[in-house]
Formats: structure tokens, sequence, C-alpha cells
């Protein structure tokens, strides 16, 4: 006749298999418990952490380099006369559009 187990029970028993040398026949036959419960026992309780499990503390800090551009921002002289200042890092085709389409403007 199977054993009955409860879930700490269960717990305590798939614990003891994956410590022993057994292959899960031989555990199961052992323990008289079926190889059948005893892996679905093990799947069960598989994505679970386990009693004792230590953390390693994380620390969030604020990234080493600063947000704000450093570089001396680009000068656009336009034909008409008027001038765009230009962040560092600025996107060159977002650039070109704006100065096409501002050529066709008088300042």
């Amino acid at each position: 006749m199977a054993r009955k187990f409860d879930e700490s029970g269960a717990r305590q028993l798939v614990e003891r298999w994956q410590a022993s040398d057994l292959s899960d026949a031989a555990f199961a036959r052992r323990e008289r418990v079926s190889i059948r419960q005893l892996r679905r026992w093990r799947d069960l309780f598989a994505g679970e952490p386990t009693e004792g499990l230590e953390f390693a503390p994380v620390v969030i800090r604020e990234p080493a380099y600063s947000k704000q551009p450093t570089m001396t921002p680009f000068v656009v002289e336009l034909r008409q006369g008027c001038s765009i200042r230009v962040a560092a890092g600025f996107d060159a085709r977002e650039l070109r559009r704006l100065v096409e389409s501002l050529e066709d403007i008088r300042c």
C-alpha cells in the first residue's frame, strides 16, 4: 500500500530524493511511493525558492556620467543669417530636415 503525504512530507521526500544518489525508481521503491507521484511533486516544487535561500543585496546608483551634454553645442549658420544651436548627440536626419525647412523661411 502506498504511503500518504501532506505537502510538508512531500517536500521533505523530494529533498531527500534529490540529496540521495538514487534514481527516481530506486528511491520511489524504497520509500513506497509511485515514480509518477515523486516526479509530480518534484515538478510542483521546482519553481519555488527553497528555505534559507539568501539573495545578495542590490544597490542602485545614479550613472557616473552626466545626463547633460558636456560638449559645447554646435551652431549651424543658415544663409539668411539665422543660427541654430544643436546639442551634442543630435539626430543628423532630423537636423537636416529642420535646416531644409528653415532655408525656405526668412528669419
